[in-house]
């Protein structure tokens, strides 16, 4: 903003982004991001199917310590946790991405009580098959393997989606207003060359928002033909 603008009374003018709009690097880093939680919340979402039906399995076959039914109510867990993942990714909004990062945080204890159960089940089992009886279930022994080694997997990707989940949601935050001075830049729409200049009656007419002696005007910045000269 030149002075020689403000010296002449006028009142300057600026525009504000809208919520959600980005642009330059922040935008793309943003983009990729959001790609990232999908990815992550898509994954858990599938580890959690079989997370749920290994727990069935170990509580039906009377697997030691399997009436705690880890595997089903951390699979559950998981389960409404990528789904929420997958829409925070999507929408890239504050509020889903705070709630995926406290999900997340949850998972890496559920992930962490799921690995840690599983492996003393296993134990058990072992131990049993170690006695002068002889008697262990192969299934148990498959079963616990198999729920320990996605409890670790869990642990992992939940530590991933709090880091990338809680990063994303700092760098919409930067972007959710931004606020930039329309004069004395042109604007340039297709091979038009335009530079805005908006009164307070026009601003009035266009419905455009007057805040004191700034007026805000809404721009499209999706257009493909807007752009600064």
């Amino acid at each position: 903003m030149s002075s020689r603008t403000l010296s002449q009374g006028r009142p300057p003018i600026f525009f504000m982004l809208p919520a959600g709009q980005q642009h330059g690097k922040l935008g793309g880093a943003i983009a990729v991001m959001g790609d990232a939680v999908k990815i992550l919340g898509l994954t858990q979402f599938l580890t959690a199917i079989p997370c749920i039906a290994l727990g069935v399995a170990a509580l039906l076959f009377e697997c030691q310590y399997g009436y705690i039914a880890t595997g089903i109510w951390v699979g559950a867990i998981v389960l409404v946790s990528g789904l929420l993942g997958v829409s925070a990714g999507s929408s890239k909004e504050q509020c889903p991405l705070s709630s995926y990062h406290m999900m997340s945080l949850l998972n890496i204890l559920s992930g962490t009580a799921l690995l840690t159960i599983h492996v003393l089940s296993l134990l058990r089992e072992l131990a049993n098959c170690a006695d002068t009886t002889k008697t262990c279930s192969a299934l148990c022994v498959t079963f616990n393997n198999l729920l320990g080694c996605i409890g670790l997997v869990l642990f992992f990707l939940a530590l991933a989606a709090a880091v990338v989940s809680m990063t994303l949601n700092n760098k919409v935050g930067k972007c959710k207003e931004q606020v930039v001075p329309l004069m004395p830049y042109p604007v340039r729409h297709g091979n038009r060359s335009v530079t805005k200049s908006i009164k307070g009656t026009e601003a009035e007419q266009n419905g455009e928002v007057t805040r004191g002696d700034i007026h805000l005007q809404n721009l499209n910045f999706s257009d493909e033909n807007f752009q600064f000269a």
